[in-house]
């Protein structure tokens, strides 16, 4: 859950980008998040002392930039899903261009 959730603040499209944040975490780093920490501590940390989970530093650059802001602790710093899916469509089009000029991606 996003910090202002867990402060029992008013739930916005910021705390579901913040939650898309944390998906693409696991995706990241093949970890569950906070395993094994009681809720109380998540919430103490996390909602009330800002503390951040640790970010992976390795994959696609792209989108480890999108998990960065995604789990940007103020929630006014964070994308909205027209953002996200925007620098998406950016990626997908330089993609597009350097497949038509003969380069590939592995």
């Amino acid at each position: 859950m996003a910090p202002e959730i867990l402060r029992g603040e008013k739930y916005g499209e910021s705390a579901d980008v913040y939650s898309f944040g944390m998906i693409l975490w696991e995706l990241m780093s093949g970890e569950i998040p906070y395993c094994n920490v009681p809720i109380s501590e998540i919430i103490a940390t996390v909602g009330y002392d800002g503390k951040q989970i640790n970010l992976p530093t390795k994959g696609n650059p792209v989108i480890l930039s999108i998990m960065k802001s995604c789990l940007e602790l103020d929630k006014y710093a964070r994308p909205t899903f027209k953002q996200i899916v925007g620098q998406l469509q950016q990626r997908n089009k330089g993609m597009v261009s350097s497949v038509k000029k003969g380069k590939t991606f592995l």
